[in-house]
C-alpha cells in the first residue's frame, strides 16, 4: 500500500472588489439593516457561490450507504475576527450523517487507501465559486442601490 501526502487543512480564496464596489456595497448594506442583517445578507450570497463546490463533494464522494454523500453542506463560520465573514463547505456530523469520517476516506487509513475526492472537488470549483461570489456580490450590490 502506498502513502500519498496529506492534502492541506483547507483552502482559502479571496476575492477582491474594485474599492469604490467595496464602498458602494458597505454603503447600501448600512441603509436601515442591522448588523446582523448584513452579514446574513453576505454569508448567503457566499453560501449560493459555493454550491457548486459543494454539489461536487456529494456527487464524487465514494458510496457505500449513502450516508458520507448525504453530509455535505456549507455554512457560516462561527470562530472569526471581527469585520470577516466566512463559510465552510464540507462534510457535517450530525446524527445519522458520516461526515466524521471523511477523512478516513480523503486521506486514508493503514488498511485502506485514499479516495481522495473533497481535495479534488475544490480544486474543480475554485474558478467557479470565486466568479459565482464577484457575480453574486454585484447583484447585491445592485438590488441594494435601486
Amino acid at each position: 500500500m502506498t502513502r500519498r501526502p496529506i492534502i492541506g487543512r483547507g483552502t482559502r480564496s479571496t476575492i477582491h472588489l474594485d474599492p469604490k464596489e467595496m464602498r458602494q456595497l458597505m454603503r447600501a448594506l448600512r441603509r436601515g439593516r442591522s448588523l446582523e442583517d448584513r452579514k446574513t445578507a453576505i454569508i448567503n450570497v457566499m453560501k449560493a457561490a459555493a454550491e457548486p463546490a459543494r454539489e461536487d463533494m456529494e456527487q464524487s464522494a465514494p458510496v457505500d450507504t449513502g450516508r458520507l454523500a448525504d453530509s455535505f453542506r456549507s455554512r457560516k463560520l462561527l470562530r472569526v475576527p471581527p469585520r470577516v465573514f466566512g463559510i465552510r463547505v464540507g462534510a457535517v456530523s450530525e446524527s445519522k450523517l458520516a461526515g466524521w469520517r471523511a477523512h478516513f476516506t480523503e486521506l486514508g487509513t493503514k488498511h485502506h487507501d485514499a479516495q481522495p475526492f473533497i481535495a479534488r472537488a475544490i480544486a474543480r470549483q475554485t474558478p467557479v465559486v470565486l466568479k459565482n461570489l464577484r457575480v453574486g456580490l454585484q447583484s447585491l450590490l445592485k438590488s441594494l442601490i435601486k
